[in-house]
């Protein structure tokens, strides 16, 4: 009965999201209270005073983020690492979505292509490297950088449907590479 739960969870996407967003709130729960690490206290600082100059580092699409988060929650450690973590689930469930792509597009036949898919994104989703990337601020570049490429590659695999695909993929490959 596990077994056929775990089916459905994988067949139906939006079941898949549910479980992704559940177990990566969880898992990143305890470290949603903390504070700021290492340079987030000097690029928020700059970003709080519009100082958009951030030295060698060209990361706008991360900058423009830390900035909304500011605007929309002031200096409130709690709510940027929310957004992190939110942003990895989102890249999970990308993963998710990317591997079902990927045995359509390379016409892989299998009766199991949701679950694998859906084990890939849990893996990516747990994966204990990503803590560094989920939990500082500064991550949040590397975040929409994979968030932003996973979308590229979706609509990639999706191409053959539609010249319109390809040019979404375009388009959020150039985003990744701001990030």
């Amino acid at each position: 009965w596990v077994l056929k739960i775990l089916k459905k969870i994988a067949a139906n996407p939006f079941y898949s999201f549910i479980v992704l967003l559940i177990v990566g709130l969880l898992l990143y729960f305890n470290m949603l209270n903390t504070t700021f690490f290492s340079d987030d206290f000097v690029i928020i600082y700059k970003l709080q005073h519009h100082d958009w100059n951030q030295g060698a580092f060209f990361r706008p699409l991360s900058d423009i983020s830390i900035y909304l988060d500011i605007v929309c929650w002031g200096i409130k450690s709690i709510y940027f690492h929310l957004t992190n973590v939110l942003i990895h689930i989102f890249s999970s469930f990308l993963v998710y979505l990317v591997f079902r792509e990927i045995f359509v597009f390379f016409k892989i036949n299998t009766d199991n292509k949701e679950g694998y898919a859906l084990i890939a994104s849990f893996l990516f989703l747990i994966y204990p490297f990503h803590n560094e990337a989920v939990i500082w601020i500064l991550g949040r570049g590397i975040l929409l950088a994979t968030f932003f490429t996973l979308l590229s590659f979706w609509f990639y695999f999706k191409s053959e449907r539609g010249r319109s695909f390809l040019l979404l993929s375009s388009i959020f490959y150039c985003l990744a590479l701001l990030g």
